[in-house]
């Protein structure tokens, strides 16, 4: 199984540690250095317009995927099921 609650919460308090820390370097660039503040602007451009969208669509495949797998094996599973109903009541 890919994410339990335990992943899910551990996950979920590094990205805000992660967004947290990012901010606090951006705040202290721009306090003492603001032409390097432009810069850092561009790079959260490109990160928030281009990599987090893409790791949102990887973790949607990932899901879609593994509720397919589910899907498919909970068919299965009353397959079989039904096939030993049917040769439970042929014999």
């Amino acid at each position: 199984m890919y994410c339990t609650s335990r992943r899910a919460t551990a996950v979920d308090a590094a990205l805000s540690l992660a967004t947290l820390t990012a901010q606090a370097i951006k705040r202290i660039v721009e306090y003492f250095h603001y032409p390097a503040a432009h810069s850092i602007d561009k790079i959260y451009e490109i990160v928030f317009h281009c990599i987090v969208p893409l790791a949102v669509l990887v973790v949607n495949m990932v899901v879609v995927r593994e509720v397919r797998r589910a899907c498919n094996s909970a068919a299965d599973l009353g397959r079989q099921q039904r096939e030993r109903e049917r040769n439970l009541l042929t014999t």
